[in-house]
């Protein structure tokens, strides 16, 4: 499957990047394991470009996720006469309790680190969220992004503003699972 992307270009040097950079399979893995690992796009001032970075900031997605996972489980327990019945609920009921454990998790997880993200590329502390608007009108019938704008984030080595412009490509890729610990460090 070929995705779309869009150019990260400073107005005042030739520093040029790009939204793939969060592009792939990013996993934390415990006791074997595999968590969701969830990136955003962000600043590595030791690796002077844009990198994926932990993205902390989904709280509230992950309790709303859990709070309609177990009302769903509500729902199916009322429902016991066919829940007994039915392989395909017991297997959905499975797959919600599964679910569930795993945003659980995770929500225990985001509470410790949040606040200690880091640099999905070197492991650094020393990074800034992408804070501006990158975001471009998509489309459908080219499959592509159209037009640029001021994104509002500055390039922190010279100061330029950051412009987001469509590319007229489509990349075709496949990914490498990418590991990490659950202090976000690279297994490697």
């Amino acid at each position: 499957m070929s995705m779309p992307f869009i150019n990260l270009d400073c107005e005042k040097c030739d520093f040029h990047g790009s939204t793939t950079t969060v592009w792939g399979n990013f996993k934390y893995i415990e006791n074997k394991n595999e968590l969701h690992l969830t990136r955003t796009l962000g600043w590595c001032f030791d690796c002077q470009c844009f990198v994926p970075i932990e993205d902390f900031s989904n709280i509230d997605e992950v309790i709303a996720k859990i709070e309609t996972l177990t009302s769903e489980l509500k729902s199916d327990y009322e429902k016991w006469l066919s829940f007994l019945f039915s392989i395909l609920t017991r297997k959905n009921t499975i797959d919600r309790i599964n679910e569930i454990s795993e945003l659980a998790k995770r929500l225990s997880f985001i509470r410790q680190r949040k606040g200690s993200e880091k640099c999905l590329a070197c492991g650094s502390s020393n990074i800034k969220p992408f804070d501006g608007d990158y975001s471009l009108e998509f489309e459908v019938m080219e499959g592509l992004f159209q037009g640029s704008k001021r994104t509002g984030f500055n390039h922190p080595d010279c100061g330029g503003e950051i412009i987001a412009s469509s590319s007229d490509m489509r990349l075709n890729m496949s990914f490498t699972p990418r590991h990490y610990n659950l202090d976000g460090s690279s297994f490697k």
